[in-house]
């Protein structure tokens, strides 16, 4: 099984989170298993809503606190 973490830093929903939602839905399940890291802090509710439609998929969704530039 092959893990991959996606990191979104950014405070608001936008083009690369949405690029995020269709990586994820197209992994091979079997192969891959994926997570979303991003901030704590989340203004956007559309992007609150985006985590937890990714973490109703099945996506293993964690908020952290995050400065940046974020250094994993």
């Amino acid at each position: 099984m092959i893990r991959i973490c996606y990191i979104v830093d950014a405070p608001f929903l936008g083009g690369a989170e949405l690029y995020i939602s269709r990586l994820v839905s197209a992994l091979d399940r079997d192969e891959f298993s994926a997570s979303v890291l991003m901030r704590n802090d989340i203004r956007d509710p559309r992007l609150a809503r985006w985590g937890e439609d990714l973490a109703a998929r099945g996506v293993r969704v964690a908020a952290v606190p995050m400065r940046l530039p974020f250094v994993p």
